[in-house]
């Protein structure tokens, strides 16, 4: 007998909107992986072009 899986859990990125799995999301965040990575991309990015 096979059993039906639920759903997987959701989250709203707050960044991008995206509607992801928790598995995009760390532990608490509400910003999804993509979208931290690029914005901390875009910091260092600033950072280093003020150096």
């Amino acid at each position: 007998m096979s059993y039906a899986t639920p759903p997987a859990e959701t989250r709203q990125c707050t960044s991008c909107r995206n509607v992801l799995t928790l598995n995009f999301f760390k532990l608490d965040h509400q910003e999804c992986r993509h979208c931290e990575g690029k914005r901390l991309a875009d910091l260092i990015d600033a950072s280093s072009e003020e150096d």
